[in-house]
């Protein structure tokens, strides 16, 4: 975990994740799928947008720049990264960054540089907080930075399952999350009115039946998170601009009384300098 809060100052480059280029799947047909919050899943994504009051289409683009998995040193290939069939993010969509300005008004929008490290030390708090609770009643509790992308899944996505059962479902299940987070995306963007009504048994069973409804339910929360929280932005920019013209009227106001405190002061000492000029012997 040191390790991992020791990397908060890393770089990244953000343009290489925004759209796709031509050449980067090897299988053309399957080209502009890939969501990571599809990896990382529809549970963990949805406390992940609660955790760093991001949309899903802020989350996806940070989580798309981030290259190193903190996890016995296992790191995820940048260049092989980067030419995944990852589905088309609008750049346009960066600007919808900002900074928290609920708690406390920052003037400005964060860069990018900002936004992965406080989603950084996000990931540190939570895992944290999951050390703190010990294990689970079945297993150890997983921190969530655990569900990033690695390099295990970057073979699988490029390579396939290799004809492993296991490594099949896996791939499967992170399609049908891409293709259920993928109709979100385009809800948030305005590009759909709403989610899809149904979806094909095989998505359904490849995401399980039982639970999918309840999936279903929790992408939907995540759109409405998605809407609100620009919103709440809003909100809070406009009660910081309100408070700061009402300090900047406070403080015209204390000007005006130090300017005449300052004249008073300065006809003082004129009067006095007269006093001490008509008291003088010849």
């Amino acid at each position: 975990m040191a390790e991992f809060d020791r990397k908060l100052g890393a770089k990244f480059n953000l343009n290489t994740y925004i759209m796709p280029n031509k050449k980067q799947s090897a299988r053309p047909a399957e080209s502009g799928w890939l969501l990571e919050s599809g990896v990382i899943g529809i549970d963990k994504t949805l406390k992940l947008i609660k955790l760093s009051k991001w949309t899903l289409v802020e989350l996806e683009i940070l989580v798309r720049a981030f290259s190193l998995k903190p996890v016995l040193g296992e790191t995820t290939d940048p260049k092989k990264k980067a030419g995944l069939p990852w589905f088309p993010i609008d750049g346009a969509h960066r600007t919808e960054f900002e900074p928290d300005l609920i708690s406390y008004p920052i003037e400005g929008r964060e860069d990018y540089q900002r936004c992965l490290e406080r989603f950084f030390k996000c990931l540190v708090s939570e895992a944290e907080s999951k050390r703190k609770q010990g294990r689970g009643p079945t297993s150890d509790r997983q921190p969530l930075y655990r569900w990033l992308m690695n390099a295990d899944t970057l073979d699988l996505i490029v390579k396939g399952p290799e004809l492993v059962e296991v490594r099949s479902k896996r791939l499967n299940k992170i399609k049908a999350y891409c293709l259920v987070l993928a109709d979100a995306v385009k809800v948030i963007r305005g590009e759909r009115r709403k989610m899809p009504t149904s979806y094909p048994e095989s998505v359904k069973a490849k995401m399980g039946r039982k639970g999918f409804s309840k999936n279903l339910d929790k992408v939907k929360e995540m759109i409405e998170l998605s809407l609100l929280i620009p919103k709440q932005r809003d909100e809070a920019l406009a009660l910081a601009i309100t408070r700061t013209e009402q300090r900047v009227r406070e403080k015209e106001s204390e000007l005006k009384v130090l300017h005449f405190q300052t004249l008073h002061l300065r006809q003082l000492e004129a009067d006095r300098k007269k006093v001490g000029k008509g008291s003088r012997k010849p």
